[in-house]
């Protein structure tokens, strides 16, 4: 009987601790904040909204990519693309950030491509600084401080970039919040070409704040990017940075602290997660996944266009077995192989080739009824593990200026690096891209208001693929609980057969019925009783949560497209 006692205890431990479990689950707070887009340029809005910029082609992402189609390129004088035609090509996105005190809001592009935070600076006198609609002075905050050291600052590939000195300051996005916080204010800024000449985008943003890592082999000589010392500093219960665009491109979201399925097409999904490549490019702070191969399909067609080997390390050798694709969220367009722009753009009726820049590099140009997910092939990024990410015209054709669309990717030899893709909104406009600083991956999940006729596949024959299931992540959140609840049901309904086994042994009463005619019983003595209820109570299982509970975040607000030193 102790023996039966005990076990009984045991049972209703485990229940309960099953049950705890899950409503503590239940109980939890809201972990991420979220924050809706809006659609007007330029503005100074609530610190919860997020903004959305038309760039023109002298913009960060164009300036980067030297991008601009020549009259030379284009069928006739009717079609011909000069930079001003360009205005509305690129798209990206900012947040407003709180810094200082009292706090002071600045349009600050999120940018998990860099690892520097800087702004404007109100004693910097080249002509970009001067036309900022926001600029920072140390000075004025009473929680700031100038630590009298000259910033490493940046140089872009178009000869764009920055200097200044460094500076700790109060810095909030949304909960995220961190004191002290060191970044660059910046005291000269040069344009496209190195020229000190003010392109009007260089206003649309007033800085940038770098959501990558820091590179390595910089230790010592810089500090942690912010959301390194957000992690560092326990600022969110997750270490997690989403980002959303919605299908209109007029807007979007970005979440600090988790994900929101509400976000996703399937809201009862959970993002597939491809863990991020840990060798030189996660030494020089790029968030980079091994890219297998890249598909292009057609009316049931497809053609592997790039299948990758090996990719670029930091010395330019090469390195890995895989390709690298990095992901990019300060990059309107992508950067990707020649092969894969001909694929598609000999693929779409009437597109034509278009040259960029002063190199060999080169897009298409077609007519703006392409802009749909039928418009033409869809392109598949298959990484290592066997998740596919797939895109459609809807998302690599631009929106229409003067009549006319391109793509919004830019071909050149090999890739962005030999091996390596530049992955920017181009591919993320279709998906909630998850961030995960802890785990060290990357997840995708299909963005509400788009086709599942283009989304995430899988194969299950790729390497990296244990024993060709994937692992969903999501759905493990209550795998404990669930298996402790099952474990204590198992363990009281074992103990509730053994005593009634015990009890026909011996001639006792069941609770099925009364066995009569059993010398058991004196004569005095009475049946048992029927059960009336379950010994142990069972509560009821509650259904899984989403890991990271919903709840509106901070905004991401569009700006312009940016590639970080």
């Amino acid at each position: 009987m102790l023996k039966l006692r005990a076990l009984a205890a045991l049972s209703l431990a485990v229940l309960q601790t099953a049950l705890a479990l899950d409503a503590q689950k239940l109980a939890q707070e809201p972990d991420y904040f979220e924050i809706p887009m809006g659609t007007t340029p330029n503005s100074m809005t609530p610190i919860n909204t997020l903004l959305k910029d038309n760039l023109d082609a002298n913009s960060f992402s164009a300036r980067f990519m030297n991008y601009f189609v020549s009259k030379a390129a284009t069928a006739s004088n009717d079609s011909d693309i000069t930079l001003q035609e360009y205005q509305h090509v690129m798209t990206e996105y900012r947040a407003m950030v709180q810094v200082g005190t009292p706090a002071k809001v600045y349009n600050l592009l999120l940018d998990t491509g860099s690892f520097d935070m800087w702004i404007y600076g109100s004693t910097c006198e080249s002509e970009a600084c001067k036309n900022a609609n926001n600029k920072y002075d140390v000075t004025k905050s009473t929680s700031g401080a100038n630590l009298n050291k000259t910033a490493l600052g940046g140089k872009y590939a178009d000869g764009s970039g920055y200097g200044g000195f460094r500076v700790t300051d109060d810095v909030a996005i949304g909960a995220a919040a961190l004191k002290a916080f060191e970044f660059t204010q910046v005291t000269n800024y040069v344009s496209q070409g190195g020229s000190n000449r003010f392109n009007p985008s260089d206003a649309d943003s007033d800085g940038i704040v770098g959501m990558g890592l820091h590179p390595q082999v910089l230790a010592g000589s810089v500090t942690n990017s912010f959301i390194e010392q957000v992690i560092s500093s326990k600022a969110l219960k997750s270490n997690i940075f989403s980002y959303f665009i919605d299908v209109m491109e007029a807007g979007g979201t970005a979440t600090l602290g988790g994900w929101n399925p509400n976000l996703f097409q399937n809201t009862t999904a959970a993002p597939s997660f491809v863990s991020l490549l840990s060798d030189d490019s996660i030494k020089d702070g790029k968030l980079a996944l091994p890219l297998l191969r890249v598909i292009v399909s057609k009316n049931g067609d497809s053609k592997v266009v790039d299948k990758f080997t090996s990719h670029a390390s930091s010395s330019g050798g090469p390195e890995g077995n895989t390709g690298s694709a990095i992901i990019d969220t300060g990059t309107s367009q992508a950067i990707v192989s020649n092969a894969l722009i001909d694929a598609i753009g000999s693929a779409i009726p009437g597109a034509r080739r278009a040259r960029v820049g002063r190199g060999g590099a080169f897009t298409y140009i077609m007519d703006c009824n392409s802009k749909a997910e039928n418009g033409g092939p869809t392109v598949t990024l298959e990484f290592a593990g066997g998740v596919q990410i797939t895109v459609t015209a809807l998302e690599y054709v631009s929106a229409p200026v003067n009549g006319q669309c391109q793509l919004m990717l830019q071909g050149a030899d090999g890739g962005f690096r030999q091996g390596t893709y530049l992955i920017g909104n181009t591919f993320l406009k279709r998906y909630v891209t998850v961030f995960d600083y802890d785990q060290r991956r990357i997840g995708f999940a299909l963005g509400k208001g788009r086709s599942t006729d283009a989304s995430i596949s899988f194969n299950p024959n790729a390497p990296g693929v244990l024993g060709g299931v994937m692992r969903n992540f999501r759905n493990y959140q209550l795998v404990w609980s669930s298996l402790l609840l099952i474990f204590g049901l198992l363990l009281c309904g074992g103990t509730l057969l053994f005593r009634r086994m015990q009890l026909r042994r011996n001639g006792a009463p069941s609770q099925m019925g009364y066995k009569q005619n059993v010398p058991y019983y004196a004569q005095n003595v009475q049946p048992l009783a029927p059960f009336q209820q379950p010994v142990y109570p069972v509560q009821p299982v509650y259904p899984n949560q989403p890991m990271y509970p919903t709840q509106p975040m901070y905004p991401v607000q569009p700006a312009r497209a940016y590639y970080g030193p």
